[in-house]
């Protein structure tokens, strides 16, 4: 479930927006994360796990209270994770260092400005990923998309155990189901992409990544933040599932429950419910993720006071626990 895209063309600025499709309440919050965080990403029973002190600050929304599911950093760098059936991480190999899934997000959104550092970072540092209930009592299988300021996307998928990475300008679309080579290899069939075959309509992975691919691509430029917001939010509109839909006989489609939008270059972030009509957002200018400042948490409850720009409405707190599998 899910759709991802990122919308950026020359002379305005990058964003993307990502809406979250799944089954039931994901008890989502957003939180404001600093610099300066030590996280070790597997359990204490396993001796080579990967470590890290984090480089940037972050708005993260979480899933579940034990994972990132999405977020944007201080350098315009987003992360993505939607879930991916066909993923699967391959039995313990103890040479490379161990990440569970639920920290696979803010992995890189602590330490990487661009998607060109982070490929490059795991060209010369590989790691193995290893699942976890992210979702109770339920495995999760995941891909993750990350994008930035220059527009530059990199798709991460896991098969056998094996890690494929997309990367380049051009990968502008995430949904789920197949893995990514068969998705690209399928928006050929329609026009727009060297097809005969008109916009698919329904809410399968296959036709949302199809037109969501070429709506983002029909965008008119703009150079203003808030107009390119709502466009980018036409798109994945779009490409959203309705309430009422769910299919048990069909486990990659389930409902919207929340979008985000992600502006790269102004470094605003914004999340919307679907069972809201207002949507809040945290600007980074107003965010203090230095190293050394408290975690901060605003407890999406959907009331009319929750509207706007919600800087001043975050707590002090601690960060949630990851799950460590």
């Amino acid at each position: 479930m899910c759709t991802v895209c990122v919308w950026a063309k020359k002379g305005q600025p990058v964003f993307s927006a990502r809406n979250m499709d799944w089954a039931m309440d994901m008890d989502t919050d957003l939180w404001v994360i600093p610099a300066g965080r030590h996280h070790r990403a597997g359990p204490e029973s396993e001796a080579n796990v990967l470590e890290w002190t984090s480089k940037y600050g972050s708005v993260a929304a979480s899933a579940y209270g034990i994972g990132t599911a999405d977020g944007l950093n201080e350098a315009g760098l987003a992360a993505s994770a939607l879930w991916l059936s066909e993923s699967t991480y391959g039995p313990r190999d103890e040479s490379l260092p161990l990440m569970v899934i639920s920290f696979w997000c803010q992995y890189y959104l602590d330490n990487f400005a661009t998607v060109a550092q982070a490929v490059a970072d795991f060209e010369t540092n590989p790691y193995q990923l290893q699942t976890a209930e992210i979702t109770p009592g339920r495995s999760t299988t995941i891909h993750l998309q990350v994008s930035d300021a220059t527009g530059d996307v990199a798709v991460l998928e896991v098969i056998d155990g094996a890690f494929t990475i997309h990367h380049g300008t051009e990968f502008t679309v995430l949904t789920n189901s197949p893995t990514y080579d068969q998705q690209l290899e399928n928006l050929k069939k329609y026009k727009g992409f060297g097809g005969d075959l008109p916009l698919p309509g329904t809410t399968a992975p296959v036709d949302r990544f199809v037109r969501a691919s070429y709506y983002v691509g029909a965008l008119p430029t703009t150079e203003s933040p808030d107009k390119a917001a709502a466009e980018i939010l036409s798109v994945v509109r779009n490409a959203a599932q309705p309430y009422g839909t769910v299919d048990p006989e069909r486990p990659n489609v389930a409902p919207t429950i929340w979008t985000t939008i992600r502006d790269h270059t102004d470094l605003r972030y914004y999340f919307q419910a679907s069972t809201s009509p207002y949507p809040v957002w945290l600007d980074f200018s107003k965010l203090d993720v230095s190293v050394g400042a408290p975690v901060k948490c605003l407890k999406l409850d959907g009331s009319e006071e929750q509207l706007g720009n919600q800087s001043d409405a975050l707590v002090d707190t601690d960060l949630f626990d990851f799950s460590v599998g």
